[in-house]
């Protein structure tokens, strides 16, 4: 289904679906046009064109000689076996009755579904039916930790992290967290796993299953924004789509950000050549930045166009690094199954208390960028806590949950947008004081509910679309 989203198409399904059309147009060419077919024959040259593209796709995917995808596949139980014994199995030891996310410093491959098996409320996840709104929120915020079939984390982006309701952090040590922890997080637990010791962080500074929003900014006005500073209008606006029609009134939108890009004091270069404006790096090359150090912030490398591998791999791999460690960030290429069109890759270099003064990416791959493509973006954290608070001024209270259905109170002193950390989707219903009401999506895949001044009882029930209970 990829292929019918422009964004998320591939040149796999591209040359796919243009050899399948042409054969199509030649075989209703021949049969209405020219007549060399008759209508039996077109059919039965129809059905023998499906089974050829069957044969020949499952050929390119599954071939040692093609994609060999088959090599991926477990054997009979290992994956749910893997699962079970997954790093965030030591998360099951949280004690906490509130609704709440876990994220990790870094999520391994084979376990992003880790989290379904165990029954821990992780953000990361892998499936072939993946909503479209996920892939969409994290192409427009430049997150990369992301394509067409799973959700590994939002990067330990601080901001992302809050709006998804993430409380706790995994990490597999003390180095790991250092360099990884974002912003608010101490520690909580240590697991004495069986081969492994696993530290667990919480934070307050996180949002509830439902917040709320006094401010309300269409998505065209927050696409006129760049990339990097939509995250931090996110905590002040609700992005709604323009043709949404609101009952209740709110505050005008707040589009002044504290974050700024920054001019590097120095850039050294490490196993590359420079052509033009185009710079081309050996395997582990490097390209690191000094910078001045700013406190109580988080940084960012930004990639504004897309790195280029040379020897025509489907992905590149980078080594993020700063004084306190190095972790991977693999960048899909156009050619790969799974890539995902993201216009400008934010690159979190984490949170730093006291600040950093060099950022270093190392190159796994030769690859190619252009200079200008480079970016440093430094996100304070200065006004998080006050925005944070603004946001749980009036949230859903109460709470509980059943396998299909939500409820909760709510007390607002004003008219609210009512956000739950849900992905929007087709299947919800919402009643507010027993009333039927719209669900609106919001902040680009999460779920909204308008509400007025005063104490109200919320209920949201799900039934999954075309299937009678």
């Amino acid at each position: 289904m990829a292929m019918f989203y422009s964004r998320y198409n591939t040149t796999f399904f591209l040359k796919a679906l243009g050899m399948l059309l042409m054969t199509y147009i030649v075989i209703v060419f021949s049969t209405r046009v020219v007549g060399i077919l008759s209508q039996r024959q077109m059919l039965a040259a129809m059905a023998v064109l499906v089974a050829a593209g069957l044969a020949v796709n499952g050929n390119m995917l599954f071939s040692i000689e093609g994609a060999n995808l088959s090599n991926e596949y477990a054997a009979a139980g290992k994956a749910l076996k893997e699962a079970r014994s997954a790093r965030i199995k030591a998360c099951t030891a949280i004690e906490d009755d509130s609704f709440y996310r876990v994220s990790e410093a870094q999520t391994k491959y084979l376990n992003y579904c880790a989290s379904a098996a165990l029954g821990v409320n992780s953000v990361s996840y892998f499936s072939s039916t993946m909503n479209g709104l996920i892939l969409e929120f994290d192409r427009l915020m430049g997150n990369g930790r992301s394509c067409m079939v799973y959700h590994c984390d939002f990067n330990n982006r601080t901001m992302l992290n809050a709006l998804a309701c993430v409380k706790y952090y995994g990490a597999l040590n003390d180095e790991q967290a250092e360099f990884m922890l974002p912003y608010g997080y101490a520690l909580y637990d240590e697991v004495q796993m069986d081969d492994y010791d696993y530290a667990i962080f919480q934070t307050e500074d996180t949002l509830p299953l439902a917040y709320s929003y006094d401010a309300v900014m269409s998505t065209e006005e927050m696409l006129e924004h760049p990339v990097e500073e939509r995250q931090e209008l996110m905590m002040k606006n609700a992005v709604i789509d323009s043709d949404v029609q609101l009952e209740n009134t709110y505050d005008d939108s707040n589009s002044v950000v504290s974050g700024y890009e920054v001019e590097p004091t120095d850039v050294i270069y490490k196993d590359t050549v420079l052509e033009g404006d185009t710079l081309k790096v050996l395997k582990d090359g490097t390209v690191t930045f000094t910078v001045d150090p700013v406190p109580n912030a988080e940084m960012y490398i930004l990639f504004k166009g897309n790195v280029k591998s040379t020897l025509n791999k489907d992905s590149i791999t980078l080594g993020v690094t700063n004084a306190l460690g190095e972790y991977p960030y693999e960048l899909y290429q156009d050619n790969h199954i799974y890539y995902l069109d993201i216009d400008k890759n934010m690159i979190n270099f984490g949170y730093h208390e006291n600040g950093i003064d060099q950022l270093t990416i190392r190159f796994d791959d030769d690859c190619e960028i252009r200079i200008e493509d480079f970016a440093i973006y430094c996100q304070p954290m200065d006004d998080f806590e006050a925005e944070l608070q603004s946001l749980k001024a009036a949230v859903l209270e109460n709470i509980t949950m059943e396998n299909d259905s939500i409820r909760g109170t709510i007390s607002a002193d004003k008219n609210k947008l009512l956000v739950f950390s849900i992905p929007y989707q087709n299947g919800w219903t919402a009643w507010v004081d027993g009333k039927k009401a719209d669900l609106i999506k919001t902040n680009i895949m999460y779920t909204g509910l308008e509400i007025g001044p005063g104490e109200h009882e919320i209920e949201l029930h799900y039934e999954m679309p075309g299937v009678k209970y």
